[in-house]
């Protein structure tokens, strides 16, 4: 009996042995599994969070760049009664406003070739600037012509640089007998010390230059002063 009972205790010894070796990497697993769970809802955590940042980042971009319809390029325009788009450009210390028969966005399809403007912007008191049209041409051409001229000229008191109004030719219908005394100006009448703007009737509404010489054309007056209005966008850096 005494050695039956031997058996059974070490038996005994044996199996608890046994279920302690089996249960204790059990515990260890799962508090691994623990610690990987909580990583992975700490990353998911991370990933909302700029998740939601992000969104909220793209919203204050929207926002801030929503233009507002009547500004453009940081330029604010508004319509007076008389039907004229005007907005405001510093000159030193004063503030300037300056009509427009146009909004910058109506001229935008208007083809201009790059830095026409400098051959404006370079000259100054020492130089002269003929502003020459056709005179068998429609009014509204002088209208755009004159668009041109109280930017450049002493009128706004912008640029004033001086500037004159010419004829690409003699008129058609001069009274005979009559004196014309215009001066008769064109691009060949172009050097370093004059400047000419020649507003010409042609298929396309464009904005062109060679050499000293700048090209506004248009197949009809009113197409013209759309011309005009965005050469003088182009003058003061509006476009």
């Amino acid at each position: 009996m005494a050695g039956k009972k031997k058996t059974i205790k070490s038996e005994s010894k044996k199996t608890v042995r046994k279920t302690k070796k089996k249960v204790a990497p059990k515990d260890k697993n799962s508090s691994d599994d623990s610690k990987s769970d909580a990583g992975f809802y700490f990353k998911i955590v991370i990933a909302v969070i700029i998740l939601v940042f992000a969104i909220f980042m793209v919203q204050l971009y929207v926002k801030d760049n929503r233009e507002d319809p009547n500004t453009y390029n940081g330029f604010y325009f508004v319509k007076g009664e008389n039907g004229l788009w005007q907005t405001t450009i510093q000159v030193g210390n004063e503030i300037r406003v300056v009509p427009f028969y146009y909004h910058p966005r109506e001229v935008q399809d208007i083809v201009v070739q790059e830095n026409v403007e400098e051959l404006i912007l370079k000259l100054d008191s020492n130089n002269l600037l003929y502003i020459s049209i056709d005179p068998d041409l429609p009014s509204t051409y002088v209208q755009a012509a004159v668009q041109i001229a109280r930017l450049t000229g002493e009128r706004f008191q912008i640029l004033n640089i001086p500037t004159r109004s010419a004829f690409t030719k003699l008129p058609s219908d001069i009274p005979e007998g009559q004196n014309f005394t215009a001066p008769i100006i064109t691009c060949e009448n172009a050097t370093d010390n004059i400047t000419v703007l020649m507003m010409v009737q042609e298929p396309l509404n464009t904005i062109t230059y060679d050499g000293t010489c700048i090209v506004l054309a248009a197949p009809t007056g009113e197409e013209a002063v759309r011309v005009a209005d965005r050469m003088g966008f182009e003058i003061l850096k509006i476009m």
